[in-house]
């Protein structure tokens, strides 16, 4: 990862014998590192994500992803490499930082409806299947959890907007919300995020239900959205895997 201001170029550099990262600074024009690490001021950094520069004021903006499953953070430097603030808890793997001459302020319009419910906040069942995420800090697991406890632990993931891992086949999570997602045709009524990543998404089945009758549980007829694949005659219906734990 790198960023390049007129002459000067600021290298993330990982060396794998020391399992340490850093932040060079180079000028391109006499090809001369000019620090070794850009941070002065013994800022730690997790994960550098992100590295872009200010083109306005040449402030170094670097994003930290900790482990790649929690929400990261944004921090600004001037050019000398001291810290100037820090965003916390911006997404998960933040890597993109647009920047405006135009300034703003914190705050808004109180008249402004909440937005917070635009997303689901309950999460009434949580069946990961085995995978390689299983049992990390991206599973809701934790040593000694009972299933209640997984399935709270989920939920409050979910409330924070948080990532959780499905395992592979057969994985699944049933998500609640506080109000009716509307149907508007020709547009995307909600959004679901699986590795939205250019090669690496991980599209599912998805199913919608209505709260008919009215009790506040997930128990109301379920209908599969038509993807895009829906009506390919390369899918394969009724594919069962059968998931076993050998004995040690």
């Amino acid at each position: 990862n790198f960023a390049i201001d007129n002459d000067i170029a600021y290298l993330y550099n990982y060396d794998y014998t020391t399992k340490s990262s850093s932040i060079k600074v180079f000028d391109v024009q006499t090809e001369t590192v000019l620090r070794e690490n850009f941070i002065t001021d013994g800022t730690k950094i997790t994960t550098p994500y992100g590295i872009n520069v200010n083109p306005y004021n040449g402030n170094v903006y670097i994003t930290d992803a900790y482990n790649y499953t929690v929400t990261g953070d944004v921090l600004c430097f001037n050019s000398q490499g001291k810290l100037q603030f820090r965003l916390n808890g911006v997404g998960i793997n933040p890597n993109t930082i647009v920047f405006s001459n135009k300034a703003s302020l914190p705050g808004g319009n109180e008249e402004q409806p909440e937005t917070s419910s635009a997303f689901a906040n309950k999460v009434w069942e949580y069946t990961p299947a085995p995978g390689q995420f299983i049992n990390t800090a991206t599973s809701a697991y934790k040593e000694g959890f009972t299933a209640g406890q997984v399935l709270a632990y989920a939920d409050e993931q979910i409330k924070k907007r948080s990532l959780l891992s499905l395992g592979g086949f057969g994985g699944s999570i049933m998500l609640g919300f506080d109000h009716t997602v509307k149907n508007i045709a020709g547009a995307y009524d909600f959004k679901i995020y699986g590795n939205a990543h250019e090669g690496s998404s991980e599209p599912g089945i998805v199913l919608v239900s209505k709260d008919i009758n009215n009790n506040g549980l997930p128990d109301d007829t379920w209908y599969e959205l038509a993807g895009s694949e829906y009506h390919s005659d390369k899918i394969i219906r009724g594919y069962e895997i059968t998931y076993y734990r050998p004995v040690p």
